[in-house]
């Protein structure tokens, strides 16, 4: 697992707070690598609303742009969506 400068393996609650897209901190995206995880971590998050999901999906698709890693995200996140 990669790790962050100062050797932890998560973000600061600095960069968690100025990065997040959701209150309290959820979904932070300070980086492409967060941007894929959040469109993969979507179905498996609870408490999202329709709204939530969209805003999550908006901005990491924005951070990723036309990327290799936005198509393959969301072929993931098609594919978690349609095993229900």
């Amino acid at each position: 697992m990669k790790t962050h400068p100062g050797g932890s393996r998560s973000i600061k609650s600095s960069v968690r707070k100025r990065t997040a897209t959701l209150p309290g901190g959820r979904f932070p995206m300070p980086d492409k690598s967060h941007a894929r995880a959040a469109l993969q971590d979507i179905p498996k998050a609870k408490g999202l609303t329709a709204a939530d999901k969209s805003k999550i999906r908006s901005r990491a698709e924005h951070m990723l742009g036309d990327s290799k890693g936005t198509s393959s995200a969301r072929s993931a996140f098609n594919k978690m969506k349609h095993k229900k």
